[in-house]
């Protein structure tokens, strides 16, 4: 995400990447638009290289001013942003093999002893991460890959979302998975209907995902209060599951000031919730932690049901969160 204008420029300019000409110029259109906002450098700072500023601004623009001559299609960006992870998103070819194999309803036999190194996606951070999950354990993330479902895949585990997911066969078990902002695998077609598809990740995209529709993705903005009813659905579970929560661990999410939605949903969830015993935030910046430590309650603190960890995800999160 952070250095997203950076890959999708080289994308854009090497004549060596295999992007149709039709798709070259999608390309371009996003980061003319990026160009254009740079003029906002006069009066304030965004940081334009980082994905979910363009898309919230973008969304902002769409929603303020629709229709409005010369403006970014918001289908550009988001095929971009699909076909960028597309071209980048590599994984190991043995497990991707057997991956497919698994996913055409075949056997699971193996699948479990590959390791990959930590050179490839996903890492061995998520090989552990997903054989350290107990049943009942909620996953919520704002994330819009799928590197996570084959991390649980490569585990035996099935991806479980609210509702529509493929029918996954031989699997040991499924985990709740809560895409908060959507997945490049939830397809929205032209009438609203959204599909839960398979993801070989995103392999001929244009002919999969444009002849349907388009990638469900929701931006990091205030605007989500109409979204599809799957994500509304999402939004209702996950506000359920922190309810139920006896522990939150914040891993990736910096809390930041602008996302009032999810501080929000937060918020009222906790009110319910009569059980939560300790909330553990693993993030090497001092400025992260302080903002979590600010954000709880004084008397969380005080218990020591707070913890924040200066570690990161690839780094014995395992250790530092006592799993």
């Amino acid at each position: 995400m952070a250095d997203f204008a950076t890959v999708v420029t080289t994308l854009a300019t090497d004549p060596h990447t295999p992007l149709r000409e039709d798709e070259r110029e999608r390309f371009r259109r996003v980061l003319e638009y990026r160009s254009s906002l740079q003029r906002l450098y006069g009066f304030l700072y965004l940081d334009l290289d980082n994905v979910e500023h363009l898309f919230g601004l973008l969304d902002m623009e769409s929603s303020l001013s629709p229709g409005v001559s010369g403006a970014l299609p918001r289908e550009d960006l988001i095929f971009v942003l699909v076909k960028t992870l597309e071209l980048t998103y590599r994984i190991a070819p043995e497990l991707n093999e057997k991956l497919a194999q698994y996913k055409r309803g075949g056997s699971l036999q193996a699948i479990r002893e590959i390791r990959r190194t930590e050179s490839r996606h996903p890492s061995r951070s998520y090989y552990e991460f997903v054989q350290a999950l107990r049943p009942h354990d909620i996953i919520l993330t704002f994330n819009y890959d799928t590197v996570l479902e084959d991390a649980l895949l490569a585990a035996g585990i099935g991806p479980h979302y609210v509702t529509g997911e493929p029918a996954w066969s031989g699997i040991s078990r499924t985990q709740s998975v809560l895409k908060l902002h959507g997945s490049v695998n939830f397809i929205e077609s032209k009438n609203g209907d959204v599909s839960v598809v398979d993801f070989e990740l995103l392999e001929k995209t244009t002919d999969r995902y444009y002849e349907q529709g388009q990638p469900l993705l929701v931006p990091p903005t205030w605007n989500k209060t109409s979204p599809s009813p799957l994500i509304q659905q999402i939004w209702t579970e996950a506000s359920r599951a922190l309810e139920r929560a006896s522990r939150l661990v914040f891993i990736g999410y910096s809390l930041p000031e602008t996302d009032l939605f999810f501080r929000y949903l937060l918020a009222n969830a906790l009110v319910h919730n009569e059980i939560l015993q300790a909330v553990s935030v693993l993030d090497p910046a001092q400025q992260t932690r302080e903002r979590y430590a600010s954000f709880v309650s004084e008397a969380l603190r005080n218990q020591g049901k707070f913890q924040a960890i200066d570690n990161v995800f690839q780094n014995a999160w395992r250790e530092g969160l006592g799993v």
